[in-house]
């Protein structure tokens, strides 16, 4: 919660080991399943549908949460550099409820302050923020970002979004702040 509550502060998740064999899910898994029980929903999007299986049954059987679609889900876990321009299908919420709205985390390659060899650099304003905060990842769609980008122009309603990378760096993007571009390969 440390990663919304600081959005753009990259946060180091300590290692955990899983009884999965997918060893990268380690750090990804740790976040996602400490969210789920049995009255949330979840969807794990993969384009490697044998690893999307295994994943599926490992959260199963470790939250007694159930997979819905994915515009139905209240957690969605991408692990592929974008939800394959579903993004603007997801949960939003209402003005009378934002709180109903999905929660996406994605699998990166690397997010670091400094501008990446083939990634995309942010800038983050707004609450939580004390003036513009920056950071890059990679592994991330640039028309994913861009959906993003769209989603936030309804606040309070939206999406918050996490990025995770390999190695444990978490950022959290909440729906409350404005998300800039400031470059991108």
């Amino acid at each position: 919660m440390m990663a919304l509550a600081f959005p753009g502060v990259i946060q180091q998740i300590e290692p955990v080991e899983l009884s999965i064999d997918e060893p990268v899910m380690g750090y990804i898994l740790q976040p996602f399943l400490s969210l789920l029980d049995l009255e949330t929903c979840y969807y794990v999007f993969a384009l490697d549908k044998e690893l999307q299986n295994r994943v599926v049954h490992y959260i199963e059987i470790n939250t007694n949460s159930t997979q819905q679609s994915l515009e139905a889900a209240d957690f969605i876990l991408c692990l592929a550099d974008s939800l394959d321009g579903n993004f603007k299908t997801l949960k939003k919420g209402t003005l009378a409820q934002p709180h109903k709205s999905a929660t996406v985390f994605y699998l990166v390659d690397n997010i670091q302050e400094t501008p990446l060899i083939n990634g995309i650099q942010f800038s983050i304003a707004g609450p939580g923020v004390k003036g513009e905060r920056t950071f890059s990842a990679s592994g991330l769609a640039f028309s994913e970002v861009d959906q993003w980008q769209q989603d936030r122009t309804d606040y309070p309603i939206g999406i918050d979004i996490f990025l995770i990378s390999h190695i444990g760096q978490i950022v959290g993007i909440p729906r409350s702040v404005e998300i800039g571009l400031l470059g991108g390969n």
